[in-house]
């Protein structure tokens, strides 16, 4: 799967290595770069404020160097701070001078209609080396994808959270980009989309992006680079009923939340418990190419504030209960980690 808005993102590459010579003759008393004995280092041997974001493209597909329509820095924030712009960029490329910052700067590159983020983090060291931003060709098939789909019902007050987590490994050969626009997913009527995120195995930063509903799909408009990436759509619908339309895949896992609040599943193939240690109740529900509903009581639900909950079963104050959300958050983190260890070829 922006902070890239839309993004993926590369690890950036180490410093780069200074001529033996060099390195002997710091490393000698008188040597090239040996400080006179009572004097300390001047203003110009000190980190500067400001850092010229520099590095190669590389096109991961070809392994040769790369060409992108567009390249920006990017200071992430409550807002995209978008610091610089280049066009029509080949090989290698510098940023004029900007201030450090505390926080990540991200470089965005566009190339082929893909946008794909490095990552630079707030360490002076890792700013003044070379970065390395891939890119891909598009060509992956869905073949090459193996998917791992599952879902996670909130039963709200108001009706419910459902939400769509796919974990996708594009292990194409040589890699290639699953383009946007090509990954749907068959939702019923009356579901309203409310975010859509997507995050890559080399940042795992969560990126979001824009999707939609038309003609009863959602609109998948980020594509998948290789490697392992996190797909996760929030819906959200006032029935209690949910009606999983996406028959596709042989099972899904399932997680509900609150724990009290199991659903009532029908049209199903099986279920099998899945006993994961910290994950809380979960379920491998098979499926029978038909759709699978999933029915919520009407009492007993999750708050995402507690303290909006006149009653709690589980924790009788607010702290307590406070501490419990925290906790079933990281149950859930838990839960996709989990998705990413299993992987189901998905073929059409």
């Amino acid at each position: 799967m922006n902070p890239n808005s839309n993004s993926h993102s590369c690890i950036p590459c180490s410093l780069l290595c200074l001529p033996l010579l060099v390195l002997a003759s710091i490393a000698w008393p008188g040597g090239l770069g040996a400080q006179p004995q009572g004097q300390t280092p001047g203003p110009e041997a000190r980190t500067s404020p400001n850092v010229e974001i520099h590095g190669r493209i590389v096109n991961g597909t070809t392994r040769g160097p790369g060409k992108v329509a567009l390249l920006e820095l990017i200071r992430p924030g409550k807002q995209m701070n978008i610091l610089q712009t280049m066009e029509n960029v080949t090989g290698t490329f510098r940023f004029p001078a900007v201030e450090r910052a505390s926080v990540p700067f991200l470089i965005r590159a566009t190339y082929e209609g893909e946008t794909y983020v490095t990552v630079v983090p707030p360490v002076p060291a890792r700013q003044d080396a070379a970065q390395t931003v891939e890119v891909y060709d598009i060509g992956a098939k869905r073949a090459d994808l193996n998917i791992m789909p599952g879902i996670e019902i909130m039963n709200m007050q108001e009706g419910l959270r459902v939400n769509y987590v796919y974990s996708v490994d594009n292990a194409s050969r040589p890699p290639r980009a699953f383009a946007g626009n090509e990954f749907e997913i068959p939702v019923p009527e009356g579901i309203q989309i409310k975010g859509c995120q997507l995050a890559h195995e080399s940042s795992r930063m969560p990126a979001p992006f824009g999707c939609k509903v038309q003609d009863g799909k959602i609109i998948i408009e980020k594509g998948f680079r290789p490697g392992s990436s996190q797909l996760t759509v929030q819906a959200e619908q006032e029935s209690r009923t949910f009606a999983d339309q996406e028959t596709s895949y042989p099972f899904k896992v399932l997680v509900w939340k609150p724990e009290q609040s199991r659903p009532q599943i029908s049209g199903d193939k099986d279920q099998q418990e899945l006993n994961i240690r910290g994950l809380g109740p979960a379920l491998k529900v098979d499926y029978d190419n038909r759709s699978v509903t999933y029915q919520m009581p009407d009492t007993g639900f999750h708050y995402d504030n507690p303290l909006e909950s006149d009653y709690n079963p589980v924790f009788e104050n607010g702290w307590l209960s406070l501490a419990g959300i925290l906790g079933a958050l990281a149950i859930i983190v838990l839960a996709i980690s989990i998705l990413s260890s299993v992987r189901i070829q998905f073929k059409r």
